[in-house]
């Protein structure tokens, strides 16, 4: 387990909730219950990346809050159990953040709701005192649950690391719009891209990645389900799809494909095999119950992508 002086390659800024998953065992319906098996773990996108990561072998650092509450101190013990390094998570006098996804059987997502007040409510001078491993690690990967004006600060903090970012939801996407021309790598849905792009919802996972490599990101994957992503990267623009998978849960796919991308870019060259790696590591994800199955690990993305 990581101690308080360990070093990380990667650090993860954002959001730490508990996840609580339910799967129906019949399609969802309004106004009556429905049969279902739940799970709790620990969720939240930079949460996810970092146990993600973990699973990939790639030494983590978790930087955001919990509540002083039991739930907080839960999800920081299983944090850690499962190799996180989590000096920079601090504990707050909020509740700690939840989160509920439903999903019908085939593994969609009918509904989703999330209390995150603690990470909404953080000040831009929240990470400016960080003592632990999380201010060693030379990528650094934030989300946009984090307020603007502390994406703002986290992006001059981190001077020449590479900075990653996901967009999270189509509410919080436009959050990540002053620091666009300083990410290294953006990752977003169809529906995110059009809001921080400022375009129609009918626009193409292409014609988006075009144009917010044109406002400034320097690398974007923009994902659109089972559908072809749009990708920016190194000047071209090209399409990728994604690998062929048996629905099993959809949460946590666009957190293990921010992870295996991460992952890849310690191990292959940068470009196109590090998305094909974090298309193998979301496939892998999607097959699996959780954002961070056991199964997850870079053997089994090597595998994959020979398999492709």
């Amino acid at each position: 387990m990581p101690t308080r002086t360990s070093h990380c390659e990667v650090a993860a800024f954002g959001a730490i909730n508990l996840d609580t998953i339910v799967k129906a065992r019949q399609t969802i319906k309004r106004d009556t219950s429905t049969p279902s098996d739940f799970i709790e773990t620990p969720g939240g996108v930079a949460a996810n990346v970092a146990r993600a990561l973990a699973r990939c072998g790639v030494s983590s650092a978790l930087a955001g809050a919990v509540g002083q509450d039991e739930t907080g101190a839960m999800l920081k013990r299983m944090l850690a159990e499962a190799g996180i390094e989590i000096s920079d998570v601090r504990e707050l006098e909020k509740p700690t953040g939840r989160y509920v996804a439903l999903h019908d059987p085939d593994g969609s997502l009918a509904a989703a709701a999330v209390h995150g007040e603690i990470a909404d409510s953080l000040p831009p001078d929240f990470f400016d005192e960080m003592e632990g491993a999380a201010a060693s690690a030379r990528i650094w990967f934030v989300d946009a649950n984090l307020p603007a004006l502390l994406l703002s600060r986290v992006m001059e903090m981190a001077g020449e690391r590479l900075l990653v970012a996901d967009a999270v939801s189509v509410a919080k996407a436009p959050r990540l719009a002053a620091i666009l021309p300083r990410l290294d790598m953006l990752f977003c849905n169809r529906a995110e891209a059009a809001e921080l792009a400022g375009m129609t919802p009918g626009a193409s996972a292409l014609e988006l990645a075009a144009k917010l490599a044109r406002q400034g990101a320097k690398a974007c994957c923009v994902t659109d389900g089972a559908r072809p992503a749009g990708c920016a990267l190194q000047g071209e623009c090209f399409s990728i799809s994604p690998l062929n998978a048996r629905v099993v849960d959809v949460t946590g796919a666009g957190d293990a494909l921010i992870a295996g991308w991460i992952a890849a870019r310690l191990k292959v060259p940068a470009g196109r095999p590090a998305l094909e790696a974090g298309f193998a590591a979301s496939a892998i994800a999607v097959e699996a119950k959780g954002s961070a199955p056991d199964n997850l690990n870079w053997d089994a993305i090597e595998q994959r992508m020979r398999e492709n």
